[in-house]
């Protein structure tokens, strides 16, 4: 290209540059789909919209309203109409990947192993846990009455636990398996208020304890940081099942922990292969 400048006399003079344009890939704005890698400064665009993912400068993920630095999960989530379910995950270094999109998911490969190459571990997506929003308990309300459901469900006034028979549920505190808080840094944050709800009076993830064990010792814990004297096995495999029934994650650390229980051959007299809830694998004489 060339180009001509006067200075203040009036003179003239000619003079020629070349431009160099580099074509990449690096920003083009291509539709999401599982396994694409999205790096600094790149978007895609969620299918069949004009929303974008996008990766800034810093490595910070940001989708719709939300801003991440580990993982944004949205699970069949309706916003103005449009259906979004979405999971991506840092992968360190400013790259992104996404895991999950319009209910796809990579196949699992190799012998689906904690932090195993597609990043599933027994069919839950291993990711760091992710406050997407603010915790409020009063978003996992559920009646009282929901306690004599866990009752049939086990049987008798059991606590699985310890293994203590309890005389009424006075003695008792309604046990969340996947800790409501657990559950909300795990994927549950983007869920609407009605899954919510339904998650925190699901009896599938139910049970009863003392005070004691509910309040002091079990808490908002998850399988890496503590474990039930008895029934070690019949926990660690509930909380999977919780977990993939509403799509949660699970960090490594718990996958871990849950695999080490998991690979036992017995445990507390349970085969881990037709774990049930009820007095037949759990309550032992407790009467009814």
């Amino acid at each position: 290209m060339a180009y001509t400048v006067s200075d203040a006399d009036g003179d003239t003079d000619t003079r020629s540059f070349t431009i160099s344009i580099e074509s990449s890939d690096a920003f083009a704005e291509g539709d999401c789909y599982v396994g694409l890698t999205v790096g600094l400064g790149e978007s895609c665009a969620y299918p069949g919209t004009g929303d974008m993912f996008t990766v800034d400068s810093q490595g910070q993920g940001s989708f719709l309203f939300l801003f991440a630095d580990a993982a944004i999960r949205i699970v069949n989530q309706t916003i103005n109409g449009q259906v979004y379910d979405l999971g991506v995950s840092h992968q360190g270094e400013g790259a992104w990947r996404i895991d999950r999109i319009a209910e796809s998911t990579e196949p699992v490969t190799g012998d689906g192993g904690a932090g195993s190459e597609q990043e599933q571990y027994r069919g839950v997506w291993v990711a760091p846990e992710f406050r997407c929003s603010a915790y409020d308990s009063n978003d996992y309300s559920y009646p009282q009455s929901v306690e004599d459901e866990i009752v049939a469900v086990i049987g008798s006034m059991y606590s699985p636990y310890t293994g203590e028979c309890l005389a009424t549920t006075g003695e008792t505190d309604i046990e969340h398996i996947v800790a409501r808080s657990e559950a909300h840094d795990s994927g549950m944050c983007a869920a609407s208020a009605d899954t919510k709800r339904a998650f925190a009076g699901d009896v599938i993830n139910l049970t009863l304890a003392s005070p004691s064990v509910n309040r002091s010792q079990k808490s908002d814990k998850d399988v890496a940081e503590w474990q039930p004297s008895l029934n070690a096995c019949w926990f660690a495999a509930r909380t999977l099942e919780v977990r993939r029934k509403y799509d949660l994650t699970i960090d490594r650390m718990e996958a871990d922990a849950v695999e080490r229980v998991l690979a036992m051959p017995h445990v507390d007299g349970i085969d881990r292969a037709g774990l049930r809830h009820d007095s037949r694998t759990t309550s032992g004489a407790c009467s009814i």
